[in-house]
């Protein structure tokens, strides 16, 4: 029986435990070398880290990141050099190779023709919430996905229904199926989606499988070994970690999308494993969500698929109008809005963090915030506070047992500015919360990917759905306050009476966020 324990996998930890311990080493026999040498030696090597760290912090000074993220590589790089350089390249060093770049130029120039732009839902939605105008024109521009006119989502408040809604799709395949998921592991979930590829492969629909391979890890399913052989099912593992010592090591395929034949698609915090269905999990009840959605912004989907399958396939693309569907034939007359989006270290715009800090800036009542991992930079905290300090109802669920306890004392180490901001912080008694979800006064929401963390909002790619007026926003609210029941409210007056040592500890683990 699997009892692994989410997101959050070891392997990641593990490699950037064991470069940690050998560039530290090596730091220390450079040191101890020099110290043993003649003073000339000396000198010689106090000039060349001392330019090794000046032209490294004028590096990391000029990236377009995020300043927090900085400050720590930079600290970091001051007082150990040959560690902090290192590990900064392989782990911290946000961006992608010049060759990766052009790849990513090419394929969105291949395939922006295919993506639906249509002013006039601009321009409804203008009419409607100039706000929300302002926040879709914002997303379309940094993420290059155009805004769909449409009602046409289903909100899947557990893993279970999300699986038992898959299942029916996949049956009804015609032509294509694609599935690509951070982690695929072996399962009675994926037995049961696995069987039905199998025999819509018999029938001819083509089966593409994309799945990161540190997420996977040991759990990968057969069909992605070497010498698997099915004409119509392919399969790609994303950024090997082989070679080991590649520089975007660090960059992981964090989304999850299921696209059927062009006409349906599925995203949300859902990965393919037994633990998202509750069939087994050492954290209790495992609270995940997901939608649904039909219609034209499936388009989206689609290309974003397509473009990543077809960059880590370079010498055989796909072509993007054997996939996409000519004019989906759904009426235009719903006065809800769909933005499907995805973000990676590609796009210095961090359309992720940059529209939930939108969203919570624009909000007049309320703000409700899941996430299973809550660490936040110096901009997202003070758009939580803030909006707390105006009178806005705010309230994030984070989880209550946690899979990884140094990142859950993370994660706690900031309720202390929040609460006494007046952010009512609730953790889930009844297991573990997976789900990533925020919604604004009810009307306008994001599901998605994306974690509140450092690795999803600057390092990993990921996707979300960005809703306005569709219905599903209520739906979302009504879930997060059945959550909210199942979950213990931490109390401002009895947070700050934790022990000097926690507090210190606290402040340890923020100085270092962005390395974990």
């Amino acid at each position: 029986m699997d009892k692994h324990k989410g997101e959050h996998n070891s392997i990641q930890t593990i490699i950037k435990f064991l470069v940690f311990l050998i560039t530290l080493a090596l730091q220390i026999v450079i040191l101890l070398l020099v110290y043993k040498g003649t003073n000339n030696l000396f000198i010689y090597s106090e000039v060349i880290f001392n330019i090794l760290k000046v032209f490294s912090i004028i590096y990391i000074i000029h990236k377009p990141i995020n300043p927090s993220y900085k400050l720590t590589w930079i600290v970091l790089i001051a007082v150990l050099p040959v560690l902090g350089i290192v590990m900064f390249l392989l782990f911290g060093n946000v961006g992608i190779p010049k060759m990766l770049k052009k790849t990513f130029i090419k394929n969105k120039e291949l395939s922006q023709k295919f993506l639906n732009y249509k002013k006039e839902d601009y321009m409804i939605l203008k009419e409607m919430d100039i706000y929300k105008y302002k926040q879709a024109c914002f997303l379309t521009n940094v993420s290059d996905y155009p805004l769909y006119r449409s009602n046409n989502i289903e909100y899947l408040d557990i893993g279970e229904k999300y699986l038992e809604k898959l299942l029916i799709d996949l049956k009804k395949a015609e032509k294509y199926i694609f599935l690509e998921y951070f982690i695929i592991a072996k399962s009675s979930m994926w037995e049961q989606i696995y069987s039905i590829l199998e025999e819509k492969s018999k029938e001819g629909v083509k089966i593409y499988i994309l799945t990161d391979q540190i997420g996977s890890n040991r759990r990968i399913p057969d069909c992605f070994k070497e010498n698997f052989n099915n004409p119509n099912i392919y399969t790609k593992m994303f950024n090997p970690i082989f070679p080991f010592l590649s520089i975007h090591i660090n960059y992981r395929d964090h989304r999850k999308i299921a696209v059927i034949d062009g006409r349906v698609a599925y995203t949300g915090g859902i990965n393919i494993g037994d633990e998202y269905i509750n069939k087994t999990s050492t954290l209790g009840h495992w609270k995940d969500t997901g939608v649904r959605i039909t219609g034209k912004s499936v388009t989206n989907f689609v290309i974003m698929f397509l473009r990543m399958w077809n960059i880590e396939n370079k010498n055989k693309i796909l072509n993007y109008s054997d996939f996409v569907l000519e004019e989906p034939n759904y009426p235009n007359d719903d006065n809800g809005f769909i933005l499907p989006f995805c973000d990676g270290p590609h796009n210095h715009n961090n359309p992720s963090e940059n529209t939930y800090i939108n969203m919570i800036n624009s909000a007049k009542r309320s703000v409700y915030i899941t996430t299973p991992y809550l660490i936040l930079d110096n901009e997202t905290l003070i758009s939580l506070t803030n909006a707390a300090l105006a009178g806005i109802d705010v309230r994030i669920i984070i989880p209550h047992i946690p899979d990884k306890k140094i990142v859950f004392t993370l994660s706690r180490s900031y309720y202390e500015k929040l609460l006494k901001a007046g952010v009512k912080i609730y953790e889930y008694e009844k297991g573990f919360i997976h789900s990533k979800m925020c919604v604004v006064d009810s009307s306008v929401a994001v599901i998605s990917t994306i974690n509140f963390d450092f690795r999803s909002l600057y390092l990993n790619y990921e996707c979300g759905v960005w809703l306005y007026n569709t219905g599903t926003e209520k739906k979302i609210q009504e879930d997060f306050l059945l959550t909210q029941e199942n979950s213990i409210q931490i109390k401002y007056e009895n947070w700050k009476k934790r022990s000097f040592l926690k507090k210190i500890f606290e402040a340890i683990l923020i100085s270092i966020a962005p390395l974990l």
